[in-house]
């Protein structure tokens, strides 16, 4: 059995641990969000963090979570989701359907579709 930390925290119990928790608190300032961000989100759990980088664009403020430089604002926000779990859960639903949105197909398709425009606009710059 391979254990996560100090609280008796295992792989197969993991799921069961998070749903103790009402949101992700994400801190990240000058970087893009981490791989976690998008797993709290396909489990159902919505983000609090940062406005920097890209998580406004992948978290939509009072939708699928909180986002806003303001740290008084994220605060009190997160007073929200730990007094009221049906705001939390709402959000939570909210976050699941944009995580569904950011799935391997659509990063597939999306680089396909990147890499045929830009072969087309070589194509006709090299016919000009």
């Amino acid at each position: 059995m391979i254990q996560i930390g100090k609280d008796g925290i295992t792989y197969q119990n993991l799921p069961e641990k998070l749903k103790s928790y009402r949101f992700l608190f994400c801190t990240d300032r000058y970087q893009s969000p981490q791989f976690s961000v998008f797993q709290a989100m396909m489990i159902g759990m919505p983000v609090v963090g940062l406005g920097t980088t890209a998580l406004p664009t992948i978290i939509e403020n009072e939708v699928s979570g909180f986002v806003n430089t303001d740290l008084n604002y994220l605060t009190g926000k997160m007073k929200i989701l730990l007094n009221d779990q049906q705001s939390a859960v709402q959000l939570g639903e909210n976050a699941r359907k944009t995580a569904v949105q950011y799935n391997s197909d659509r990063f597939l398709a999306d680089w396909n579709q990147l890499f045929a425009r830009t072969v087309q606009k070589t194509t006709l710059i090299n016919q000009n």
